[in-house]
């Protein structure tokens, strides 16, 4: 979640700047009318705006969701992080699918060690 709180840091001061650069530009009116930067990037700030507060409202839910999951699991949610939570169930589904197969590959040998006994009887 770390990366991910970066990364939204990230974006929050790049659209706080567009936004500076609005605020210069709109200062600096002796721009004719053909210049179409102020309301393009007008535009563009409001929808950006908008996107991004959903974005966090996600990331939000995405932190409560993953806190209700690790103190369901028993585990702490100030040391553990996303990648090492799923990489538990990871290693657990991985190790039980080898177990799964290996299951199969034993009763199979067991299987036609047992008709390989049966044709020796009958000979």
């Amino acid at each position: 979640m770390t990366e991910l709180e970066k990364d939204i840091g990230n974006l929050r001061s790049g659209l706080k700047s567009v936004e500076v650069e609005l605020q210069y530009q709109q200062a600096q009116s002796s721009q004719g009318p053909a210049d179409k930067f102020v309301p393009v990037i007008s535009q563009f700030i409001t929808v950006a705006s908008f996107s991004f507060s959903d974005v966090e409202e996600s990331l939000s839910e995405a932190k409560e969701v993953f806190g209700n999951a690790l103190r369901h699991f028993g585990e702490d949610l100030s040391t553990l992080q996303p990648d090492g939570f799923f990489g538990i169930f990871d290693t657990f589904l991985t190790a039980f699918s080898e177990a799964k197969q290996d299951n199969q590959n034993m009763a199979r040998r067991k299987e036609e060690e047992e008709r390989r006994a049966l044709m020796e009887a009958q000979v």
